[in-house]
């Protein structure tokens, strides 16, 4: 039960600074070195969402409502059986060789059980799952056939307050990101 802003997944590991950039919600661009007077996002983002058209068409929405959220609109989920739905697209099938980043705003509405940030399934063979656990874990989960991750930390999630999160997966470490500080790796 609770919220989710400013949606950001990466087909690479965000650094510290790209990630602590994100956090104070400025955007890390680069220097094109065949025109250095332009200036490019990054090509490695596979998905960005921030919920303030929910009538958008790259997602659907079952149950959630759109509602204030910490940059401009938000996702609020019930707790119960609200979820999107992204439906199949190939760039968000991780193995366990890729390395990417998911980077969130959330704002949890109770402290009881665990939530879901962001969970990917790839049939029963695969997918990856980034939660916050009912003990104030952020928990990571990844799995491709026998090669398995699970990692987790402590991070004081409080009610009511939103927090910028993040999992960045290098190799076989996932790495944790509160209010856009490193809290460490497991």
């Amino acid at each position: 039960k609770g919220k989710i802003d400013e949606v950001k997944i990466y087909n690479r590991s965000l650094s510290q600074t790209e990630i602590t950039a994100l956090y104070n919600n400025q955007s890390f661009e680069f220097r094109d070195t065949q025109q250095p007077d332009q200036i490019k996002r990054d090509s490695n983002i596979v998905g960005r969402w921030n919920f303030d058209d929910v009538s958008a068409s790259n997602y659907s929405i079952y149950g959630a409502s759109n509602t204030e959220g910490k940059i401009s609109k938000a996702l609020d989920f019930d707790g119960v059986d609200d979820y999107i739905n992204l439906g199949t697209r190939s760039d968000l099938n991780f193995v366990s060789a890729d390395n990417f980043t998911i980077a969130t705003w959330v704002m949890v509405d109770d402290l009881v059980g665990s939530h879901i940030i962001f969970d990917r399934q790839v049939w029963s063979s695969s997918g990856y799952a980034f939660t916050i656990r009912n003990n104030n874990d952020l928990a990571f989960f990844s799995h491709v056939g026998d090669n398995q991750i699970s990692n987790s930390i402590a991070c004081i999630v409080t009610q009511d307050t939103w927090y910028h999160v993040a999992v960045v997966k290098n190799g076989t470490d996932a790495l944790f990101y509160c209010q856009g500080l490193g809290i460490g790796e497991d």
